[in-house]
């Protein structure tokens, strides 16, 4: 099936996994060594937290990861109801030290935002 391609490896072209779950190698290795790393965010309009610092692109990559597994059938990630979304806090705690987040003030928008 398909023509055998030098630049693909010897692979046939219809045969390409280009869209593949992430395994976040890099941050399991830290959280395995450390344990959950820190993050800061900051706060970027009226509703949107951003992350901040070396870890934003762990966090964007594994929080693309955890939501993953909510159902496709929510039209925007808004019209997920809390409970569900507040099933995925203690496995983001896993990886990231949520607990002076948790204590801040801004908890309730920043676990809005997530």
């Amino acid at each position: 099936k398909g023509k055998r391609k030098p630049n693909l490896g010897g692979r046939a072209a219809g045969r390409l996994n280009t869209r593949d779950k992430t395994q976040n190698l890099s941050l399991k290795d830290i959280t395995d060594t450390r344990g959950p790393i820190p993050i800061q965010f900051e706060l970027r309009d009226k509703q949107t937290f951003m992350p901040l610092g070396d870890h934003a692109a762990h966090w964007s990559s594994y929080i693309e990861e955890v939501i993953r597994g909510v159902p496709l059938y929510y039209p925007s990630w808004l019209k997920v109801p809390k409970e569900r979304k507040a099933a995925l806090i203690p496995d983001i705690g896993t990886q990231f030290d949520l607990r002076p987040h948790m204590e801040s003030p801004n908890w309730t928008e920043i676990n809005a935002g997530i």
